[in-house]
């Protein structure tokens, strides 16, 4: 979580993580929001939980993320597979 302002959840991709995805941007996204940016399990700093993945699993798992960091209203904004996560 980094930067003050209305919340923004982000969404990665299927190869990469947030820094991969969205690190380009972050600076001027954290300058106008509070960004919540989890990587999903297995990927960047998030340890794999074992199982399959689903949209829906990664749904619930990212917006508990932002829920547990205080950030309960939020945008949010999928990159390639994190689109159809934001939509779920």
């Amino acid at each position: 979580m980094r930067g003050n302002g209305p919340g923004l959840l982000l969404a990665h991709g299927a190869g990469g993580g947030i820094d991969a995805n969205f690190g380009p941007i972050l600076d001027e996204l954290t300058s106008r929001n509070t960004v919540v940016g989890p990587d999903y399990p297995g990927t960047g700093r998030t340890p794999s939980r074992g199982g399959a993945l689903s949209l829906d699993g990664l749904a619930d798992a990212l917006v508990a993320t932002a829920v547990e960091e205080g950030v309960e209203s939020f945008a949010i904004a999928g990159y390639s597979l994190g689109t159809p996560v934001a939509v779920r």
